[in-house]
């Protein structure tokens, strides 16, 4: 992680990142009111709070992952593009906060997840990345890692899994703070790319996926009036972020090619998103009788 797209991000990343956040959650907020009534198995709680979250947070990792893939990484657009989701996705984790402290059930289990949450993250910024940088020093230039250390790395991160589970994250957030302070460039990082990324990509990252499509049967929507207006809404909230996107672009002196590129990429979707889905599920954000209906 480059820490001075955290740190450092310019100022139209800025204005980028938090227009094309704020831009489609008014907007799902404001469609899922008119539409509550044929929605109205799902505006109980706070679904459609976190839904329009969901739609207008670019999650970082998924960019990343894309804009690597597409080559556009080091590029221009791609470091803006970048910058921007770093703004989104710090938004992101005030809705994760929100997320944990309303899913309790009282004032006092509230208070006592923050704090949990908070003691986690600190942990792994303030215990675990000193000693990441440790092992970095230790390490011969130009070698990689040993592999004792990769190996302590993925059991951190099951172990990472299970304690934001408990605190009522999602099992990915810990890990995704762990992976965000592993500097640029860093020897452990390259050596745990290098030692699970065949494995991770080629074998477990589509498994997961065919678990996913599996446990999906379109048969059992029951109410087509409802799902298309839930439908209605989504792309609503993919519209807003796109239109977002490209007119704060263009105020802020990006070509029309580069703003209506980088609206699109916004728009990205992916492991992050599906994950969320599950945890929404498992937390029982989408009401138990609407599961069927909706699954």
């Amino acid at each position: 992680m480059d820490k001075n797209l955290i740190l450092n991000p310019r100022k139209k990343a800025y204005r980028i990142g938090a227009i094309s956040l704020v831009v489609p959650f008014v907007l799902v907020g404001f469609m899922s009111y008119l539409l509550q009534r044929p929605l109205a198995g799902l505006v109980q709680g706070h679904f459609f709070l976190f839904l329009a979250a969901s739609l207008s947070i670019t999650a970082f990792p998924v960019l990343a992952l894309a804009l690597e893939e597409l080559n556009l990484l080091t590029s221009e657009l791609g470091k803006l593009a970048m910058s921007s989701s770093m703004i989104n996705d710090m938004i992101g984790w005030f809705f994760m906060g929100l997320f944990v402290a309303l899913h309790q059930r009282n004032s006092i289990n509230s208070l006592r997840a923050i704090a949990s949450t908070t003691l986690l993250i600190t942990f792994i910024t303030h215990v675990l990345r000193p000693c990441i940088i440790l092992i970095d020093k230790i390490t011969p230039a130009g070698r990689l890692v040993d592999r004792v250390y990769v190996v302590a790395i993925l059991i951190t991160v099951l172990f990472l899994s299970l304690l934001s589970n408990m605190v009522g994250a999602s099992a990915v957030d810990a890990p995704l703070v762990l992976g965000i302070v592993i500097p640029e460039g860093s020897p452990l990082g390259a050596s745990i790319v290098e030692r699970t990324e065949t494995v991770v990509g080629q074998i477990l990252l589509p498994l997961f996926f065919v678990r996913c499509g599996l446990a999906v049967d379109v048969f059992k929507i029951a109410d087509m009036t409802a799902f298309a207006a839930l439908e209605f809404v989504v792309f609503m909230g993919y519209v807003g972020k796109l239109a977002a996107t490209v007119l704060i672009s263009l105020y802020c002196g990006v070509s029309i090619r580069h703003s209506l590129s980088l609206g699109l990429i916004m728009n990205i979707r992916g492991l992050v998103e599906v994950i969320t889905f599950i945890h929404w599920r498992s937390q029982k954000v989408i009401p138990n009788s609407q599961i069927n209906r909706w699954n």
